[in-house]
């Protein structure tokens, strides 16, 4: 039996080796996959592709999946601005927005294309902000944080993908609206002892994890 995971990549890299530690601790003929959110998630829910997934839902924004899956919010997280320790252009507590704007950031776009929230944000202010370098996931973004003057807007979740020290956070200077982090499933399997295991395995490793807000 092999279990399958759709999710964003930072919380793949957040759950991935604890997820794997538990699957194979219950015995070698046991699998996991893990893969990213697709248009087609809510068909690979029904046809049992994809046993679970985790989405991202902002807050006060209807969800683009259908009536019929299960849902259940998992934690609640908000976006602030990370930066590498030592960067020079950083203040020590409050980041204003003017010194949020005169930064060079880091957008984690999968498709490659369109603004993120804070983009929305900044835009409904008559703003903008200067992103100079797109990437397809978090690991990739924090590499490039990391090592550069570059910043990124993210979930506060990402302090905890990251090595301690290595990165700073700062609230953002404009409000952006939260997102809720959702485990979504096919009612079809809702009793499948397999994948309740499934699921409570999810619930156990998230709640031990302690991310984003209360």
């Amino acid at each position: 039996r092999t279990f399958t995971l759709a999710a964003p990549d930072l919380l793949t890299l957040l759950l991935g080796p604890a997820l794997a530690e538990r699957v194979f601790g219950e015995g070698s003929g046991l699998g996991l996959s893990l893969m990213g959110l697709s248009r087609d998630l809510p068909d690979a829910l029904e046809t049992g592709a994809v046993d679970c997934a985790i989405v991202p839902r902002m807050e006060g924004v209807e969800a683009n999946l259908r009536n019929d899956l299960l849902q259940k919010v998992l934690f609640r997280d908000r976006l602030r601005c990370f930066a590498r320790v030592g960067h020079p252009a950083m203040p020590k507590r409050r980041l204003s927005l003017e010194r949020y704007l005169g930064l060079r950031h880091v957008l984690v776009s999968p498709g490659g294309r369109g603004p993120g929230p804070v983009d929305l944000a900044l835009a409904a202010r008559g703003e903008a902000r200067h992103v100079s370098v797109r990437v397809p996931d978090f690991a990739a973004a924090i590499n490039i944080v990391s090592r550069s003057d570059l910043v990124i807007a993210a979930p506060s979740a990402l302090a905890q993908a990251v090595p301690p020290g290595s990165l700073m956070s700062f609230d953002l200077p404009l409000p952006v609206e939260g997102h809720a982090i959702t485990l979504v499933w096919h009612p079809r399997y809702g009793s499948d002892p397999d994948h309740t295991w499934f699921r409570d395995v999810l619930l156990e490793e998230l709640d031990g994890a302690r991310l984003g807000l209360a």
